[in-house]
């Protein structure tokens, strides 16, 4: 496989406080440029623009049925939207979050959204977060999930990822299981966590769809 081209872009301080260097606009270009399906775009925070998208997206009930207990919104309305928005804007400015837009390779059409929040800079860890729409799902989604912890471990340089779902959200759980992803235990009643280290990178690496895709 022809080796990707880098970008010419300087490299600059990440949300860990290393310098990374932007390969290509979406990194998961610079892993599998030949794969198709989702692409992310971690340089980018979703834009004003993909509101009534991501609205409806979030307006889904069967997309939302395994999230319901973490977000407790009955309908997402403009406001809402768009206060999410704000939010994930300041968490990107002052380096505590990272989310970005999935969109389907062959059409651009952003069919959800996933990414970093509570980055802790200094114990090198942040917890992972995806919403996808129901159409997406399968393939799609772990496509989704592995290129966001490849940008983690080996983009960002963080030490720790975490994941926390609800007891309902049996996709979740089944992917975490599949990856070989432990078991950290519960947070809550009815949350469970879930921790991928960079000691165990390496043997999760091996099982993600974008690494069996390549071969």
């Amino acid at each position: 496989m022809a080796k990707p081209r880098e970008s010419r872009s300087r490299a600059r301080p990440n949300a860990t406080g290393h310098k990374e260097r932007k390969a290509s606009i979406f990194y998961h270009a610079y892993l599998i440029p030949k794969v198709p399906g989702t692409k992310i775009d971690p340089a980018h925070l979703p834009l004003p623009r993909d509101n009534p998208m991501l609205k409806d997206i979030l307006n889904d009930k069967e997309t939302m049925e395994g999230l319901v207990t973490f977000f407790r919104v009955e309908e997402w309305s403009d406001d809402l939207i768009k206060e999410r928005y704000e939010r994930f804007k300041t968490a990107r400015e002052n380096g505590t979050g990272c989310n970005y837009t999935i969109l389907l390779r062959t059409t651009n059409q952003i069919v959800g959204s996933c990414g970093f929040k509570n980055i802790d800079r200094e114990r090198k860890r942040a917890e992972f977060g995806i919403i996808l729409h129901r159409s997406a799902w399968g393939i799609a989604a772990a496509e989704s999930v592995d290129l966001s912890l490849s940008y983690a471990f080996d983009g960002l340089c963080l030490h720790e990822v975490y994941f926390e779902t609800d007891e309902i959200n049996v996709r979740a759980k089944n992917f975490c299981l599949r990856r070989g992803i432990p078991f950290v235990g519960k947070t809550s009643e009815n949350y469970l966590q879930y921790s991928l280290t960079s000691e165990i990178w390496p043997s999760v690496k091996d099982k993600l769809a974008i690494h069996n895709l390549r071969r």
